[in-house]
């Protein structure tokens, strides 16, 4: 899977703003838009920015209230790091991980066309997840069905102990799977 996917699913729209605004404007969205993040916009619809929740939080709780009224371009994060929708959903867990942020946005040729959150892509996960494990057994079904075991045993593993019969058998050979 990887970022388009999740796009198809989400949508690719993304709450921006320009860098002149204040911070009091960026909680504002935030909480009109139910949102974590919201994307500050440079010149021709390139990422300039990006500030969170945690970033306006982190600002109110070094300077006050009054940091409020202060241009969100002295607080957002200036070095972005962007997705494309090739990326792979891996690539964008091991980012979100390393670097200690919940939000990327999505570039590709220069423009914003979209952002994925962490939550976005754990569920998009999970979604992968839950679809090899019903493809799994599914096959496994099949294979038991028509007399066949799917799992090859290493030379060494006691039969017994594997619950498959008395027969040592290796991948998609007919075996007594009765025990």
């Amino acid at each position: 899977m990887n970022v388009a996917a999740i796009l198809r699913l989400k949508g690719r729209g993304v709450v921006t703003i320009t860098k002149d605004k204040s911070l009091l404007d960026i909680a504002k969205l935030l909480e009109q838009h139910g949102i974590g993040c919201i994307v500050i916009e440079g010149d021709n619809g390139k990422v300039a920015g990006i500030v969170s929740e945690r970033d306006l939080m982190r600002a109110i709780g070094q300077s006050g209230p009054k940091v409020l009224k202060e241009p969100v371009s002295d607080f957002m994060t200036k070095t972005v790091v962007t997705a494309r929708e090739a990326d792979p959903i891996d690539r964008l867990m091991s980012e979100m991980t390393t670097h200690r942020f919940r939000h990327m946005p999505v570039v590709e040729r220069g423009r914003l066309i979209g952002l994925v959150s962490i939550g976005d892509v754990v569920k998009m996960r999970i979604t992968e997840v839950e679809m090899e494990t019903t493809a799994t057994r599914e096959y496994a079904g099949y294979c038991q069905e028509e007399g066949y075991h799917p799992i090859r045993l290493p030379q060494s593993m006691p039969h017994t102990m594997a619950g498959l019969g008395t027969k040592r058998t290796n991948s998609m050979e007919r075996c007594d799977v009765s025990n």
